[in-house]
């Protein structure tokens, strides 16, 4: 988090940046350095081709270390963007949540964004006729109140149930929160612990029923002839978890990016690209279902010492009921960090039926001050930003998205290389804590 700046800090600043200066020059290429889970590697190894192409002069490495080690690396510093499974509070593995301890009791600052959605897809033998199920169905078959295929429209076949490992396939979580939602698994369902041999398993079995990611399901059918299965449309649920990122797909997980504070031009530029529109089709276009909607582009206009940035429509968030707007009221007062208040750029919303509200940076409505939790849209709380020289850069994190400024000269601030009068806000649609 970004606090007042000393000299001693300013300083500092300076002296990485001559240090930067002097690194330049005695590398002809900056390597942004990603790394991650296996499930990540091609829509990854896919931006950075992309990526590559417009900027020569930035190398991309892309290395597929798993979750753990690329957190393990992150925290070491020989990472620069890692894509992980779960999201940081959801790490189980010891020596990941040691790393990461150490790191931080060191001053490092980790941020996470929902970058994609990954579905957990639930799949047949192509000689089972179901090819349709409602989603308490699917429950029920995996709880084990459902047992024999004719309850569900099938033939009369007991169902084989495949499930994988809780502590060894991450996808686990996903069924676990989702599915069965604290329900007892099916009495007798086979465990694949790592999950990676299920749907071989339901190539060979007409009564088996398996999951596995979306991404490896897309890439079997199409790759691999010997695995012979159908993926099962699986409707939605009507209570679906808090957390859950998608309406469409029932049991879905987010793939989490993972970057820290002091992450470098070079790989922030890599990450903006990843998350720009452009950066999202590459991703839906590699088997991944991105964060669709989940940026949006501002250009700030200065006039009487204040910014206005404009109208920002939130639709699939939160199914049209409401739209957003920020306001940076004067070049002081873009950022806040103070225990007794918000740390961010506050959201003034309207809902639909016209009532005028304030949400905070974690996506609930503003309490304490604002106790019947609306606020007046002309009202502004005045907070200062640490008093800047032109050329100093503030990154810090909004509603969960990455935000840079670059002080450019009196009375304007910009979005660091995107130029002088433009801030980049990424707006992942889960910070609205809905799913879509």
């Amino acid at each position: 988090m970004i606090g007042t700046f000393s000299s001693g800090f300013r300083r500092l600043v300076l002296s990485v940046f001559c240090l930067s200066l002097l690194a330049a020059a005695a590398f002809s290429a900056t390597t942004v350095r990603v790394q991650g889970s296996m499930v990540t590697e091609k829509y990854s190894l896919a931006l950075k081709e992309s990526y590559s192409a417009a900027h020569p002069d930035v190398a991309v490495d892309v290395a597929t270390v798993g979750k753990d080690g690329g957190l393990i690396n992150l925290a070491a510093g020989s990472a620069d963007i890692v894509n992980s499974t779960l999201a940081l509070a959801d790490q189980d593995r010891e020596e990941v949540l040691e790393a990461i301890e150490a790191a931080e009791e060191a001053g490092v600052v980790f941020t996470e964004l929902p970058t994609t959605i990954d579905p957990v897809i639930f799949c047949v033998n192509p000689d089972n006729p179901v090819r349709n199920l409602t989603f308490d169905a699917l429950r029920d078959i995996y709880t084990g109140v459902v047992t024999n295929w004719s309850e569900v429209g099938g033939e009369d076949r007991e169902i084989v149930v495949w499930i994988s490992d809780y502590d060894s396939d991450s996808k686990m979580h996903v069924v676990s929160r989702d599915l069965l939602a604290g329900r007892a698994q099916a009495p007798g369902a086979r465990v694949d612990a790592k999950g990676k041999n299920m749907l071989t398993e339901v190539s060979n079995d007409v009564a088996a029923i398996g999951y596995d990611s979306r991404f490896y399901c897309l890439a079997d059918l199409r790759d691999n002839p010997a695995k012979k299965f159908v993926m099962v449309d699986v409707g939605p649920s009507d209570d679906p978890a808090p957390s859950a990122p998608s309406r469409k797909f029932p049991v879905a997980r987010h793939l989490w990016t993972v970057y820290r504070e002091d992450i470098s031009d070079e790989a922030l530029g890599f990450l903006l690209y990843s998350l720009s529109p452009e950066g999202q089709k590459i991703t839906a276009s590699n088997d991944m279902v991105p964060t669709l909607g989940a940026i949006e582009t501002l250009e700030v206009t200065w006039w009487d010492g204040r910014a206005y940035l404009p109208l920002l429509t939130v639709d699939e968030a939160l199914g049209g009921a409401m739209e957003a707007s920020c306001a940076m009221p004067g070049e002081k007062t873009l950022y806040v960090r103070n225990n007794s208040r918000y740390d961010g750029l506050a959201l003034r919303c309207v809902a639909a039926d016209g009532t005028e509200k304030a949400l905070d940076v974690r996506g609930t409505f503003l309490d304490g001050d604002f106790a019947d939790r609306s606020l007046p849209m002309g009202e502004v709380t005045e907070i200062g930003l640490p008093d800047l020289a032109a050329g100093d850069r503030l990154h810090f994190t909004f509603n969960g998205q990455p935000v840079t400024l670059t002080f450019t000269g009196e009375g304007s601030s910009g979005c660091n290389g995107f130029g002088p009068l433009s801030l980049i806000l990424l707006l992942p649609l889960l910070i609205l804590r809905r799913p879509f």
